[in-house]
């Protein structure tokens, strides 16, 4: 048998259909480049969309912009900005769920990036005003200050922390940075908040109370609107020894001692809590309001903080006098707490003074410090701030802010009357109108 060469015509065949294999390869490769190349594009212009989506307030589109940039870029600490604002300012969502993707994304960036002081700032703000976390919120808040000490927004909402929690004593330092930080138009509308957060606490705090839901609109500021707040806060944060000394506070002044010593008793390491000087000072002033003396003198006996300030040297001068019955040893620790603020306006702590004195043998300076204590009281009367708030009402007019100048030279605050002296200097000087602009945060 004689074998036959194959045709030609199948080899030519099988060039044809390797070529077109190839050509269709290459195609597909092409295609698949451009489309690829088309989705890198894609993703990277997210981020820009995104800002300018969030700018829009276009929160749904800027979410979705920037998580999608974060799949190709999930260390971009500017994209995870966007996603938690974009997350945290959407009304139309559930606010925990938003507030939980927006601290998803703003815990991630990192400490040591340009981002992290502000992301630290508007994680404490979620945790505050949403979370109801004010423990929490000031470490946030701290941290974010210890990265850039030069945020206005994070001493003003630090200084707000305190406000609403019974810190109002302990707040002056917060609210000097912030005042110093502020816009000078912005100036006279935070002295005018200040003097609220000195004289008038339960209303200091009224918009934030509104915002979070703590009283309504037709609602004017009270005692039982500061104890849905702190019962919340407590709710939210129960072991946390601040939040709990803020709760027993109120029970104190409402005099629901024993309630206040339950919610102090509760908190679970007295050791941490003590670290805590205004927890320490709640529980020892509870425990001598309720009559547990010796429980008083051995917390007191265990006082870790600096030896120093208005919160140690008034308590140190009750427990001196209510436990170790020697008022004229307590008469000088009184007097030191009598000198920091707010001891000038604390008529009772200026009572107890007079009665030390007294029982000491120093009738004369007794006298003269019930005296100041009596006026002092006098001056927490309405009528007394009515021509103060009367200046407020008409920030722009310098002659109308006289009074305030003279309410705070009654008090011997120099520091603030100089404020309001440079204030009405500034609007004489200027000859128009100051504008003061309302609080933006």
């Amino acid at each position: 048998m004689v074998d036959l060469p194959m045709p030609e015509v199948t080899t030519t065949a099988s060039a044809v259909q390797i070529r077109r294999r190839r050509f269709l390869l290459g195609l597909a490769v092409t295609i698949v480049v451009c489309l690829g190349g088309g989705a890198v594009q894609w993703l990277i212009t997210g981020l820009q969309t995104a800002q300018e989506a969030l700018h829009r307030r276009d929160f749904k589109r800027a979410r979705r912009a920037a998580e999608r940039y974060l799949w190709i870029a999930p260390g971009s600490s500017t994209a995870r900005i966007v996603a938690g604002n974009a997350y945290f300012q959407d009304d139309s969502l559930n606010p925990m769920v938003a507030a939980d993707n927006a601290i998803r994304h703003f815990s991630q960036v990192p400490d040591d990036s340009l981002e992290g002081p502000v992301a630290r700032l508007l994680e404490g703000r979620v945790v505050f005003l949403v979370r109801q976390e004010p423990a929490h919120a000031e470490r946030l808040l701290r941290r974010s200050i210890e990265l850039n000490p030069h945020q206005f927004d994070a001493h003003y909402l630090l200084w707000q922390v305190y406000n609403m929690t019974e810190r109002f004593f302990d707040s002056e330092p917060m609210f000097r940075e912030a005042y110093r930080l502020c816009p000078p138009e912005q100036r006279a509308y935070r002295l005018r908040e200040w003097y609220s957060s000195q004289f008038t606490p339960l209303s200091a705090a009224s918009q934030i109370d509104l915002m979070m839901g703590f009283r309504v609109e037709t609602e004017v500021p009270s005692e039982e609107v500061a104890l849905r707040r702190l019962s919340a806060f407590h709710e939210y944060e129960p072991t946390e020894p601040d939040t709990a000394a803020a709760l027993a506070q109120w029970h104190l002044r409402n005099e629901s001692r024993e309630t206040a010593l339950q919610v102090l008793d509760a908190v679970p390491d007295r050791a941490q809590a003590r670290r805590s000087r205004f927890f320490h000072a709640t529980y020892i002033e509870t425990l001598i309001e309720v009559g547990q003396t010796q429980r008083a003198t051995e917390e007191f006996s265990q006082w870790t903080g600096p030896k120093e300030g208005y919160q140690y040297y008034r308590i140190a001068g009750i427990h001196t006098q209510e436990i170790l019955g020697q008022p004229a040893n307590a008469v000088p620790l009184l007097r030191k707490a009598a000198e920091i603020w707010p001891g000038p306006s604390d008529w009772l702590l200026l009572n107890r003074l007079a009665r030390c004195l007294a029982l000491s043998g120093q009738k004369q300076a007794s006298q003269q410090i019930q005296a100041e204590a009596k006026r002092i009281e006098g001056m927490t009367d309405l009528t007394f701030h009515q021509s103060v708030r009367q200046a407020f009402s008409q920030l722009e007019n310098p002659e109308g802010l006289e009074p305030v100048v003279r309410f705070y030279d009654s008090f011997q605050r120099t520091w603030e009357a100089e404020e309001w002296r440079s204030i009405i200097a500034g609007l004489k000087k200027e000859g128009s109108p100051q504008k003061v602009l309302e609080a933006s945060d």
